[in-house]
């Protein structure tokens, strides 16, 4: 069925560092600290973890873009939580064998800890939710979302994706995207949106279609199960502008034939939410229609009432289909 009244007011993220070596060769793609003075408060983020204080500062960025003060609710996705906090306790055990441990890093460990940090740094005591299902970590965090603006429970949110990498793990990650023949190198990034049941002046783009599957349903290939997704929304494969993926292949250029492609994974990496990078990409095609000239990525243009497409998958699980447009389509 087509969304009715979802718009997506602001998008901030700190994205992986800009580079055209899109070999595997690179242990991961890493984030760069963001410049936080002036936004956070200095004493108070020193105690914070990088994906925590990356995250804080992306929410407070976003929230301001789109002039909400204090939103109605806080949901976070994250794959693997406060990765680095989790390895300092889990180092922590084995040099003290186990005693007199610190409860800081266990605490500041949890998947949760981001959600209810960005909440209690905002004074925010709305709902508070955090989604941790792999590869649907943001999707399921945007479906709630959706189905609260519906129902009228918030007239507001900020939805976030944060996943951070160390080096220990993405040894591993690379050797298990060896075994499965992957040939995305693993990374990282932190993303922060405001969505609102209201259109005002702040609204960028219109959310129409947001479905997913784990597997295909039996009978249904690729092709056949996109269609079926678009016919809910009343909307023709044709009129498609743009088509971000984050790997195009031939099954992709088949149904969206006369779309324009951006292919993101090479330049995000593989993250658990490494999908909401794509909503990142389509905001600054409505917009802006460019972004850093390092991401080398197609000029594109999108005709107004027409649609970018953002599909996902993961080894051949994990897909997901989402529409948006300019708010005047």
């Amino acid at each position: 069925m087509r969304l009715n009244n979802i718009y997506i007011q602001s998008i901030e993220a700190v994205l992986p560092v800009k580079t055209t070596e899109l070999s595997m060769d690179i242990a991961f793609r890493s984030c760069a600290a963001p410049n936080t003075k002036g936004i956070l408060n200095p004493i108070q983020a020193r105690r914070l973890s990088r994906l925590i204080k990356t995250n804080l500062y992306t929410s407070i960025k976003a929230l301001q873009a789109a002039e909400i003060e204090n939103p109605d609710a806080v949901l976070t996705a994250t794959g693997l939580g406060c990765l680095e906090d989790t390895e300092r306790f889990l180092k922590d055990c084995i040099v003290s064998n186990e005693e007199n441990l610190s409860p800081t890093s266990f605490i500041q460990s949890t998947h949760n800890t981001i959600s209810s940090q960005i909440a209690i740094y905002l004074k925010c005591y709305g709902a508070n939710y955090t989604y941790s299902q792999r590869f649907f970590s943001f999707e399921n965090a945007l479906l709630d979302t959706i189905m609260m603006l519906e129902d009228h429970s918030i007239h507001n949110a900020l939805v976030n994706a944060a996943d951070e990498l160390t080096p220990e793990v993405a040894d591993i990650l690379h050797r298990i995207n060896a075994a499965e023949g992957m040939k995305v190198v693993p990374g990282e990034g932190v993303l922060s949106c405001v969505l609102s049941s209201r259109k005002d002046k702040n609204s960028k783009a219109a959310l129409l279609l947001h479905e997913y599957t784990y597997h295909l349903p039996q009978g249904l290939n690729l092709e056949a199960w996109v269609l079926k997704q678009l016919n809910k929304a009343n909307i023709q494969s044709s009129e498609v502008d743009v088509l971000i993926s984050d790997q195009l292949d031939a099954q992709a250029s088949t149904i969206f034939p006369s779309a324009q492609k951006i292919e993101y994974a090479q330049y995000s990496g593989q993250y658990f939410t490494s999908s909401s990078f794509a909503y990142w990409i389509a905001l600054q095609v409505i917009t802006k229609q460019s972004w850093p000239t390092e991401y080398k990525f197609p000029v594109v243009e999108i005709s107004k009432g027409k649609y970018i497409a953002i599909l996902h998958q993961h080894n051949h699980k994990y897909y997901s289909l989402s529409l948006l447009a300019n708010v005047e389509a």
